[in-house]
């Protein structure tokens, strides 16, 4: 992935966005009984690619976020992740 951050977008389900760059964002309504997949963009192509389920953690209440050492995404309790500002 390239390190261009600004030209990132995020798709979760169907609903497209920019990636949040200097910010939290907090999205909801994401029915916790299905799986959901989660595609991060770079200039329009896609990256990478996150399908989960919430009963696959035990919490509802997670962090998406762009792991700076790697470039990867990941998921992960919001409790594991200090740096989110949307609990």
């Amino acid at each position: 992935m390239r390190t261009k951050t600004e030209k990132l977008s995020l798709m979760i389900d169907a609903k497209a966005m920019p990636w949040p760059m200097k910010e939290s964002l907090r999205i909801d309504a994401l029915d916790p009984a299905v799986r959901h997949r989660a595609v991060v963009s770079c200039d329009g192509k896609a990256q990478q690619t996150v399908v989960f389920r919430f009963s696959e953690f035990k919490a509802t209440a997670l962090c998406l976020f762009l792991n700076d050492l790697y470039k990867t995404v990941e998921l992960q309790d919001v409790k594991r992740s200090p740096w989110c500002r949307c609990k």
